[in-house]
């Protein structure tokens, strides 16, 4: 078979070779004091999580629909002492009896805008304020302050490129970058995503 497609390729003029498809193009490499500075200013203290769980008493029943497989619990929301996740929605509301809502720190990018294009989300980002989070290197208020060149641009692209993002674009792109997580990146899949070495 094979020797047959060779005689047919050698025969044809454009057909010169076999070779591999071209490699997928490069991903955006930050380091990890950058990749932390990003972090710090998207990333929250506060996560609402699934809104059935907090249905749950707590008491340890065996047959609890609010348990995990592994003993644990599923939350309506945690909270931290500083930022700890990345939130993949913009804006959540648990229209239960608990009546929770909670906007992104990151939302604010969108604020006046319903679409960015890269320089003026890289300057939004930039703008937003940097708090230490939890996990990554510890950076204070003022390490954190100045983003290094191409930072903003290397989330920029991560998110999806192109021409613009909308709130909703990059709800999108944060749920690819936590691998499908619907509810919130912590540091080291943030990290991952984002190619910190």
């Amino acid at each position: 078979m094979w020797l047959l497609l060779l005689l047919l390729c050698a025969s044809l003029p454009s057909c010169t070779s076999f070779s591999a498809p071209p490699p997928p193009p490069p991903q955006p490499s930050l380091s990890p004091k950058e990749a932390c500075k990003l972090f710090g200013r998207i990333a929250d203290k506060y996560i609402l999580l699934d809104a059935s769980a907090g249905l749950c008493c707590y008491s340890a029943c065996s047959d609890c629909e609010f348990r995990d497989p592994d003993g644990g619990y599923r939350m309506a929301d945690m909270s931290a002492a500083r930022p700890k996740w990345v939130c993949s929605y913009a804006r959540r509301e648990f229209k239960t009896e608990m009546a929770k809502q909670h906007t992104s720190a990151w939302a604010a990018l969108f604020s006046s805008d319903k679409k960015l294009g890269k320089a003026a989300f890289v300057e939004g980002v930039a703008a937003l304020p940097f708090a230490a989070p939890l996990g990554g290197p510890y950076l204070s208020a003022t390490e954190g302050a100045e983003m290094g060149e191409g930072t903003g641009e290397a989330l920029f692209e991560l998110l999806g490129g192109g021409e613009f993002i909308t709130e909703r674009g990059m709800e999108r792109g944060l749920k690819k970058l936590g691998g499908g997580a619907e509810e919130g990146i912590v540091w080291k899949t943030f990290l991952g995503g984002i190619g910190g070495a």
